[in-house]
């Protein structure tokens, strides 16, 4: 398993990309069509994030692109 500043690093399929914008529906109060297609809007045109779980027993969880993300982060020393 690979480590990183001695925590471990999981990769589980569960974990998914998080949109890099999005529009907070409770701002206006409910989600509404032009919300929704405003929202696909922008993860069209700004994509996705990885996501990363830190957990309390040193422990890092993402998935294969998060990975990527680190490896590339850390000069492939991950």
């Amino acid at each position: 398993m690979p480590s990183l500043y001695g925590m471990e690093v999981i990769v589980s399929p569960l974990v998914t990309d998080t949109q890099k914008l999005k529009f907070n529906a409770a701002f206006l109060g409910e989600s509404t069509r032009t919300i929704d297609e405003f929202n696909r809007w922008l993860l069209e045109r700004f994509g996705t994030k990885p996501t990363y779980l830190v957990l309390f027993n040193q422990k890092i969880v993402t998935n294969e692109r998060g990975l990527a993300a680190l490896r590339n982060a850390t000069n492939g020393q991950l």
